[in-house]
């Protein structure tokens, strides 16, 4: 035997010894404890406060999902981050999940804006809301949104009642106050009368220097619907959501560091309308043909970001799923050749860093 295959073979039985001893640790309870407890200290001491650090804009895709199911992704919901807390734009069904799994704390939320009320950008209102009050957020949720904001407010109050009751009954009214977990509707109103362009904007919301405005797109029948620019210090975030083409959007961005906007393949979902309808599925064929006048091509998106000079175009809601390197490819076919702009496809946990009294831009991904 060589000296080199003795070294191999008292290697391995070295190493399956210590395998075998640590096996062994933690199999006695007072170990596994002690583990446990410095891995649960560990993170209560952490939590995400990088995402709060630093003077900086953030941008974190929270749900970049349509309605289409993806196993990777949450429905529609954006976080900003400035200021030492954060703003989140919808709450599609997922993204209360992976709020808690990136530990952005609802302590630190402190306002929701609704684009639209479709189901699959507010699914999860309820929860994010039940995960704020439990987490020690001051006072009601304020939640901001077109005329009807009210109605969808008071209807997840109403259906979540008898779960909070429960809780502050478990924990008493101290720690968990009713007064606090019933949200506050806030209707945002347009100025100006209606035109058919659909080009109004809101009076600008101030929350210290975090500016929101809300800007009004066109979604028919879905209406009223929104997108929302927010401002901090020198540095901005346009976030579409759901909309066609629609150029006053362009006007509304206007020098927007960042555009974050839908995206939908009508040449893939027209696909999908044709095979449908060729194996005798009339429904899901309606469906695809029906959902592609209120939505906006990737192409055409690109369009939007260029008008805007934005400097940077992350799509999201994609429709259907680009899950794989094919459908990606299918999906964005044609916009490196239409677009002047830097862009990305968003993914759940997209993070993007825009440090005040600078103009860069810092993309990273966010893991749980």
């Amino acid at each position: 035997m060589t000296k080199t295959r003795r070294w191999i073979i008292t290697g391995g039985l070295a190493i399956a010894a210590l395998v075998l001893i640590g096996a062994g640790f933690l199999a006695v309870p007072s170990v596994d404890d002690v583990i446990f407890t410095h891995f649960v200290k560990h993170q209560l001491r952490s939590g995400n406060s990088a995402l709060f650090a630093g003077d900086s804009l953030r941008v974190l895709l929270c749900g970049t999902s349509a309605p289409f199911a993806d196993p990777h992704r949450a429905q529609s919901c954006t976080a900003v981050i400035a200021g030492g807390r954060y703003y989140l734009v919808d709450t599609g069904p997922g993204s209360g999940r992976n709020l808690e799994l990136w530990q952005l704390r609802g302590r630190e939320l402190t306002a929701v804006f609704l684009t639209h009320f479709h189901s699959d950008h507010i699914g999860d209102l309820g929860e994010v809301n039940t995960n704020a009050w439990l987490a020690g957020h001051a006072g009601s949720l304020q939640v901001f949104g077109g005329p009807g904001v009210e109605r969808v407010v008071e209807g997840f109050n109403e259906a979540y009642c008898l779960d909070q009751s429960y809780r502050t009954a478990n924990s008493g009214t101290q720690m968990l106050p009713p007064s606090a977990d019933r949200m506050q509707a806030h209707v945002t109103e347009m100025q100006g009368a209606p035109t058919l362009a659909k080009n109004r904007k809101s009076l600008p919301m101030h929350f210290g220097d975090v500016t929101v405005t809300a800007i009004e797109v066109n979604h028919d029948p879905a209406q009223p619907a929104y997108g929302y620019r927010f401002d901090y210090r020198g540095r901005s975030v346009v976030i579409s959501g759901d909309t066609d083409f629609h150029p006053p959007l362009a006007v509304a961005a206007d020098g927007a560091d960042v555009l974050v906007h839908e995206a939908q393949s009508q040449h893939m979902v027209q696909l999908i309308q044709h095979a449908a309808s060729d194996v005798g599925n009339a429904r899901i064929a309606q469906t695809m043909a029906d959902i592609q006048h209120y939505h906006t091509d990737p192409l055409d998106a690109s369009r939007i970001a260029d008008e805007a000079g934005v400097k940077l175009l992350i799509f999201t809601h994609l429709d259907p799923p680009p899950s794989n390197p094919l459908l990606s490819w299918m999906f964005f076919r044609g916009v490196n050749k239409s677009s002047n702009r830097a862009w990305i496809s968003g993914r759940d946990g997209t993070l993007v860093d825009l440090p005040v009294g600078s103009k860069k831009i810092v993309v990273t991904t966010l893991q749980p």
